[in-house]
């Protein structure tokens, strides 16, 4: 053993010295520049107790901060703020007026979504709607 030994020491110190990597390296900046975006990726972005705000690209306008707040903002419509108004629970109800818009129209539904576009023939299943109990919506 301390023979195995005494020949790594020897072929250790054949080896040329490492110097401390200066401060102005690429690999040392690269090093510091990827830490930084990865700081800010979590600062910016909605992960735990980094979220401080949400930042909203709005048409005309530029980023806008959505802070949040504990406080409420606004009251329920009328239409739910009774008590015995449940939106999850109740039945869906037949239509003439059904579809208020085209599947193609809808700039929310991707491709892939879009039943019509995806070939079936009907179309009688955009004239039902959900119909919550003890709610009146418009």
């Amino acid at each position: 053993m301390v023979f195995g030994m005494e020949l790594m020491v020897k072929k250790l110190r054949r080896l040329p010295k490492l110097e401390p990597p200066s401060v102005s390296s690429p690999g040392v900046l690269f090093f510091v520049a990827m830490a930084l975006a990865f700081f800010l990726c979590f600062v910016y972005m909605d992960v735990g107790f980094f979220a401080v705000g949400k930042r909203v690209l709005l048409s005309q306008q530029r980023f806008v901060d959505l802070r949040y707040s504990s406080t409420p903002k606004a009251s329920l419509p009328d239409f739910l703020a009774a008590p015995a108004c449940d939106v999850f629970t109740g039945s869906w109800v037949w239509d003439e007026s059904y579809p208020l818009y085209r599947s193609v129209d809808c700039g929310f539904l991707d491709e892939g979504f879009r039943c019509s576009e995806n070939g079936r023939p009907d179309d009688f299943y955009t004239k039902w709607r959900w119909q919550p109990n003890s709610c009146n919506l418009p």
